[in-house]
């Protein structure tokens, strides 16, 4: 079999979203190409050696929602306070969970930030892996 990109021949080939399904992205085989794995790693820019590709993209995109997330929280710290007595009187078991994984470094900025501002965090957020 042939790689639909680079056409060397291969027993080994990956199955390629043309449109991310992260970006809307079907399963429909126009959106599909049969690959290989160095043509992959190509398209997604795995190597993280340039700022294009969708991991890099993606993984820019993070980093910068991250730091503007710090940078909120480190700008409005009365705002995150009162937040948390607010959450003390009134949710004291979450108040108590949150606390201790805050206390831990298990919460990201960006997880904090968009509990206290949209009132929910994606749970992927949940973690920071940087600590």
């Amino acid at each position: 079999m042939k790689c639909e990109i680079c056409e060397i021949e291969t027993e080994q080939l990956e199955v390629h979203h043309i449109i991310p399904k992260s970006r809307g992205g079907t399963d429909d085989k126009s959106n599909l190409k049969s690959i290989c794995l160095s043509c992959h790693g190509k398209a997604h820019d795995v190597s993280f050696r340039r700022k294009t590709g969708v991991v890099s993209g993606g993984a820019q995109k993070a980093i910068k929602k991250d730091k503007e997330a710090q940078d909120w929280l480190d700008r409005n710290n009365d705002f995150v306070d009162n937040w948390f007595n607010d959450l003390y009187d009134k949710d004291y078991n979450n108040y108590i969970m949150i606390s201790e994984l805050i206390s831990a470094n298990l919460l990201s900025a960006r997880f904090i930030y968009e509990l206290i501002v949209n009132g929910k965090a994606n749970k992927r957020l949940y973690i920071d892996l940087k600590n």
